[in-house]
């Protein structure tokens, strides 16, 4: 993972983006995907979940050659307006709105890159188990897989050997990617002392390469299992408290 090739080309193209859109992902994560996506080569990379736009605007601007489809659930909503607002200038961006677990298997290539940061957590590796059914995709990026989250511990057992934005290594080296992040806190952060940690960073990214994307029988069980086990506990938490609601452990 030859990240410094591509530092100062990622840090002049995205100098004018603002760091701090709610919900967006971070600029290191953004790094993270444009560093491991270069030695595959895509025909495209499909994105699922736009909010925003924050994830669409760095990865266009950073890999500027690169054809990128956007999918967002939500047509009418403040999110998607200001989003195509922001990526109207884009010309390699091309934003398409609907289901993804219906679009994205069927537009997916083989050879493409594939993003899903909405659906999340179990829905998001359904999905990415279908387009491996349907299509040959070279790699895979999932957010939302941050320390303590069910798809972290889904990973944990069953991919063993996949690769994550707030690693150790690559956090102690360019987590001041992320300048709206205190001093304090990247102090910790680029301190090999202070690893290992359950810390949340982010939401962050899981990488899967090619070798990650084959899914056995009692894999796919196991991915309906955990989704029927947490919407149990959801519903259970929500009956138990009548205010509970999910929260992202990023937000204040």
């Amino acid at each position: 993972m030859n990240f410094q090739k591509y530092y100062d080309e990622f840090i002049n193209f995205t100098s004018d983006i603002d760091d701090s859109v709610p919900r967006g992902i971070l600029k290191s994560e953004a790094f993270f995907v444009r560093g491991l996506i270069a030695d595959s080569n895509p025909v495209q990379l499909i994105e699922s979940g736009r909010a925003q736009g924050q994830s669409t605007l760095l990865l266009s601007k950073s890999m500027p050659q690169l054809k990128i489809i956007s999918i967002e659930r939500e047509f009418n909503d403040n999110d998607s307006s200001i989003a195509l607002d922001r990526l109207s200038a884009q010309k390699n961006v091309n934003c398409l709105f609907g289901d993804s677990k219906k679009i994205l298997p069927h537009l997916a290539l083989d050879g493409d890159v594939v993003i899903i940061d909405g659906p999340k957590d179990m829905d998001a590796m359904l999905l990415l188990h279908k387009i491996c059914q349907k299509r040959k995709i070279s790699q895979a990026f999932i957010h939302d897989a941050y320390h303590g989250s069910l798809l972290r511990s889904w990973l944990e057992v069953f991919r063993k050997n996949v690769v994550y934005s707030d690693d150790s290594h690559f956090l102690i080296k360019y987590c001041h990617v992320d300048k709206q992040k205190s001093d304090k806190e990247l102090k910790f952060w680029s301190d090999p002392k202070s690893y290992p940690t359950k810390k949340v960073y982010g939401g962050t990214f899981v990488c899967f390469d090619v070798d990650d994307l084959n899914f056995n029988l009692f894999e796919y069980f196991s991915l309906k299992i955990y989704r029927i086990f947490s919407k149990y506990k959801r519903s259970l938490l929500k009956r138990i408290f009548c205010d509970y609601k999910d929260k992202h452990p990023c937000e204040a």
